[in-house]
């Protein structure tokens, strides 16, 4: 950090590291070592790692803005993205950011995932709807190689040109839920 502030002047630390958490400790030891720096910092988390103690202790160091992997609230989209994460985890700790007033907590909602419906869309809508005060965006879902939606894309022909597929950003949820009404996002 020294070599940092000096060298750059950096006044703002932004981890983008969703594992950034997985070690409840390792953050802790994290947050004894930039507190002295006074310095704001901001940090990817995912919300199976989130405890009251963590969120307070982050706070305390500096920390100014959590973004959240929220990817979707149907915990059975979840489970079938094989996160490991429940909404009930997404909602305590978006409830914790709040009471600790860790800024204006933000994520994306994906929508088009293939095990997706017209009723967990409806769901996901009528909770970002809700959660307003939130920053959360609404994404459609990206195929990337060797991810489990492409794969199901190769295997179903809805893929074509395997090679340039995920250069001209293909959106699964368009080739897979088709029957989807665009109308409801």
């Amino acid at each position: 950090m020294d070599f940092l502030i000096e060298k750059y002047g950096i006044n703002l630390v932004f981890f983008q590291d969703e594992l950034f958490a997985s070690s409840a400790q390792r953050v802790k030891d994290f947050c004894k070592r930039i507190k002295p720096y006074n310095m704001p910092w901001r940090v990817n988390l995912r919300a199976n790692n989130i405890t009251e103690d963590l969120i307070k202790t982050m706070k305390e160091s500096g920390c100014i803005h959590i973004v959240f992997g929220i990817e979707n609230i149907n915990n059975s989209i979840l489970e079938g993205m094989n996160k490991r994460i429940t909404r009930e985890q997404i909602e305590n700790g978006l409830s914790l950011v709040k009471k600790y007033k860790l800024g204006k907590a933000t994520g994306n909602l994906l929508f088009g995932d293939i095990y997706e419906t017209e009723e967990t869309i409806q769901n996901s809508i009528d909770w970002w709807r809700e959660k307003w005060q939130i920053e959360i965006s609404l994404l459609m879902i990206q195929v990337y190689p060797g991810s489990y939606i492409y794969k199901y894309a190769l295997e179903n022909n809805l893929i074509t040109d395997p090679v340039h597929s995920y250069l001209t950003a293909v959106h699964i949820s368009t080739l897979v839920n088709s029957h989807l009404q665009k109308s409801m996002i």
